[in-house]
């Protein structure tokens, strides 16, 4: 009875497993390790916090620490970025027309605003930037949060880019994807507290700086 339920469990964990790496059809993947040698996997492999989980040659799942493994090296072994983007930019476009003027305004002709008003009507909001790849489940978690709590902030696909793959290792090379940056604040994974908890703070900052606006717009206003 011992030997059943312990097979039953063996069973059940290994259906979690296979399930939190995805399809098993995916194409091999060569996971490059910090001593210089290599790994073949069967699929893609996946970050699960500070562990790389995949499935070996021969089927068997394998749970790897992240501090062994050069993630850079790896995607760069086995997805080699896309080159369509830079293929199209080396297309010169074509030479836009020349158009006549309809009107022109010179400096003189234009109101000009003190930039202390502009800073109080438009208080600036915390720069949050993204590094992510197209294929990573929890960075698909990370962009629906952020749509969900109204946030302006940049997409760098780090597959893509090799300056966003730099400036990612910058901010914490033993860190995969998604890594956020919400402005200077360094978030590994998805932490969706964290995440929470900022986007509730530069709302209520632009909340009172909106309100301080206001009863300032409003004594100017009086007699």
């Amino acid at each position: 009875m011992k030997a059943s339920k312990e097979m039953s469990r063996r069973v059940v964990l290994g259906f979690v497993l296979v399930a939190a790496l995805g399809a098993g059809g995916a194409a091999a993947e060569t996971l490059v390790m910090k001593d210089g040698s290599r790994v073949e996997t069967r699929g893609a492999f996946e970050l699960k916090g500070r562990r790389v989980v995949f499935q070996d040659g021969q089927g068997k799942l394998v749970a790897l620490r992240l501090d062994e493994v050069d993630l850079a090296a790896s995607e760069a072994a086995s997805r080699p970025p896309a080159t369509s983007a830079a293929a199209a930019a080396s297309v010169p476009a074509a030479a836009a027309p020349k158009k006549t003027p309809v009107l022109v305004l010179t400096d003189r002709d234009v109101a000009h605003v003190d930039p202390s008003e502009i800073a109080a009507a438009a208080p600036t909001a915390p720069r949050v930037v993204m590094y992510s790849t197209s294929w990573c489940g929890y960075c698909r978690k990370a962009r629906a949060l952020l749509g969900e709590l109204a946030v302006d902030y940049s997409d760098l696909d780090v597959e893509k880019s090799e300056a966003a793959r730099s400036a990612r290792n910058r901010l914490d090379p033993s860190c995969g994807v998604p890594l956020i940056d919400y402005g200077g604040e360094v978030i590994c994974g998805f932490a969706e507290e964290r995440i929470r908890q900022l986007a509730a703070k530069t709302a209520k900052a632009a909340a009172k700086a909106a309100k301080k606006l206001a009863a300032e717009t409003a004594a100017a206003g009086e007699p």
